[in-house]
């Protein structure tokens, strides 16, 4: 459904070193902006009232802080999945729901995927991969939520929805709908549960062997 959710590995860098007679030369194949992301930043006064986090985001003073943005992150969703089957209740266009859910679960796998590629830190990496691998299994799992596809499939194949709709609109839902087939969506409930824990066995297989 949402295929740039596929992470890749967290590899761990480290300097190679010459040692010549009783003096050890380091030689660094780091690039001058790598070399100024894993320096030890000085200690400097803090004038602001409160740390800000990384990128701004107030979780973020701390590695724990992934943790809550995880949490929140599943949290929307369950409301986003139940907007979205909710029936005649549903006050919002189809795809808007699914562009709301989409978005939800990839702006935190994506600054997640770039912090545990990126950071100095190891408690940062980890939490960050944590973040990665739980958000692809809930996508893998989207991907064969059978309520959530008969809704949208009702709004594709009735050609209108609840709320009115441009030809764009309809474009991207019949992507989503498409998506939703190239996952087995359309197999026996033993066999789709299959599918499921193969694509989340191949997620995580994955992070070990690519980069």
């Amino acid at each position: 459904m949402w295929s740039r959710l596929n992470r890749a590995a967290l590899f761990r860098r480290r300097n190679g070193s010459l040692q010549t007679g009783s003096q050890r030369q380091l030689v660094s194949t780091w690039s001058p902006l790598t070399t100024a992301f894993n320096s030890r930043p000085e200690k400097r006064i803090n004038f602001t009232k409160n740390e800000v986090g990384l990128f701004s985001i107030p979780e973020l003073t701390s590695f724990e802080g992934f943790y809550a943005l995880k949490e929140k992150a599943i949290f929307k969703t369950e409301d986003l999945i139940r907007e979205a089957t909710s029936g005649a209740e549903r006050t919002r266009k189809m795809v808007t729901i699914f562009d709301e859910l989409s978005d939800t679960l990839c702006k935190v796998a994506d600054l997640a995927e770039f912090i545990r590629l990126a950071h100095p830190q190891a408690n940062y990496s980890h939490a960050a991969e944590n973040a990665c691998i739980t958000i692809s299994g809930i996508v893998e799992k989207l991907n064969t939520h059978k309520p959530l596809y008969r809704a949208l499939q009702q709004v594709v194949d009735g050609g209108t929805d609840l709320v009115e709709t441009s030809d764009v609109d309809r474009h991207v839902a019949e992507l989503f709908l498409f998506d939703f087939e190239q996952s087995g969506i359309h197999l026996k409930e033993k066999d789709r549960k299959r599918v499921v824990f193969l694509n989340d066995c191949i997620l995580q297989l994955g992070q070990r062997f690519m980069a």
